[in-house]
Order: structure tokens, then C-alpha cells, then sequence
């Protein structure tokens, strides 16, 4: 979809930045790294703009299933120096894009390879879609994992639309 060359940065958004942009963030990490994948910069940001808070509990635990140290991460806001380094936003919402298109002053062609719902790279084509990922930060314990399975789905079906030399996960 992407072609491997073009794409050198990845943003992932969310409302927060604790739950699921960072998980996507980690996610993206292990799955580039443990191919040998070390030049694409992937980052994460929240729409709400809180700055400095942890990944939830939740998530470090997910995340920590998955081999992925999310113990550093902090959240950022969203901001237009963000948007504008990234050749590819992804949002884990469709009023994620929407907001991400509005600090971009409604120019999508700002993000050299699109603005994007996460939920539009979902592995089976019939769930591909607008809809996104529901925000499951405040779910109970299997909701959560469900939410994080989900998505995981999503960001490994990205990254193998992007990167479809480096074959799917070892």
C-alpha cells in the first residue's frame, strides 16, 4: 500500500496517550525491531493534551505480555510540529483524524502518506472500516485484553502492508 522506502515516520493518536497509541507505539517498536527494522521513527500523542502521565496500568500490563516495556513511556499532547514530522498518522478513532486534520489547518496532504483510522488496516477485509478501536482504558481486565488483541491485529496488518519485505511476525 505504502511501499517500504516512504515510510520513515509513524505517529500513532489517541485522546490520552496512556492507552492505546502508546500500546500501537510499542507494538510497532517490537514488531520493526525484531526484523532488523531500525530507521523509521514511531511516536505516539493524545488529543486531549495531557503531558507527563504514565501508560496505564492496564497497558503496562498488556504490553508487558507482549515482551514490550512500556515502564518510560510519559504522554504528550498532540501538537502541529508532531503532525508535520510524521509521513503517517494513524488514529485510533475517526474523530481522532478529524482533530488531527484540524490542527493541520484541514490540509491532509501535510502527511505525505495519509491520515488514517487504525481500524482501516484490520487484517479481515469485511472489519475494515472507519469505525476505530474503543477506547478500553477504563474496561475491566478482559475487555482490556480483548481491546488489545484487537488492535494488535490492526498495527501487525499495518506494518505488513508497509513493510512487506520484512514478512509476517517470527
Amino acid at each position: 500500500m505504502f511501499g517500504e522506502a516512504a515510510l520513515r515516520s509513524l505517529l500513532f493518536v489517541c485522546s490520552g496517550n496512556i492507552c492505546r497509541s502508546p500500546a500501537a507505539e510499542g507494538m510497532t517498536r517490537a514488531w520493526l525491531e525484531s526484523r532488523g527494522h531500525l530507521n523509521v521513527r514511531v511516536g505516539s500523542c493524545g488529543t486531549l493534551g495531557i503531558t507527563g502521565k504514565p501508560a496505564a496500568e492496564f497497558t503496562l500490563r498488556a504490553m508487558a505480555e507482549r515482551g514490550v516495556d512500556l515502564g518510560a513511556h510519559r504522554s504528550r499532547g498532540m501538537s502541529h510540529v508532531l503532525l508535520r514530522r510524521a509521513d503517517l498518522i494513524v488514529g485510533m478513532e475517526y474523530h481522532h483524524c478529524e482533530e488531527v486534520l484540524h490542527e493541520l489547518g484541514g490540509d491532509g496532504d501535510l502527511v505525505r502518506l495519509g491520515v488514517h483510522v487504525i481500524t482501516e488496516f484490520h487484517p479481515e477485509a469485511a472489519l475494515r472500516n472507519d469505525a476505530g478501536i474503543f477506547d478500553f482504558v477504563q474496561e475491566p481486565w478482559p475487555a482490556y485484553q480483548e481491546g488489545v488483541m484487537e488492535l494488535e491485529r490492526c498495527v501487525h496488518h499495518l506494518l505488513e502492508e508497509c513493510f512487506p519485505t520484512l514478512g509476517p511476525r517470527p
